[in-house]
């Protein structure tokens, strides 16, 4: 497993889907976070967040988000 080493640009498609998000209740911060992600083609989106969790995995949003610890039991 290596170390993640990249930057993301914040793209016009992601502040499009910054807004769509915020526009369905994620808040500003957590709406970029997720958008800039699944626009530059991550897998899986960890955080720690239970509440954002939650939320991310109610709004069948495109991306998978999971606890890290629970992610890296499923990884190794």
């Amino acid at each position: 497993m290596d170390i993640a080493d990249e930057n993301f640009k914040i793209t016009e498609a992601a502040i499009a889907l910054v807004e769509s998000y915020q526009e369905i209740g994620v808040k500003e911060m957590d709406s970029y976070h997720i958008a800039v992600a699944i626009d530059n083609g991550c897998d899986v989106f960890l955080t720690t967040d239970d509440r954002f969790l939650k939320k991310v995995k109610k709004l069948g949003l495109q991306i998978s988000a999971e606890n890290p610890a629970t992610w890296i039991l499923e990884v190794i």
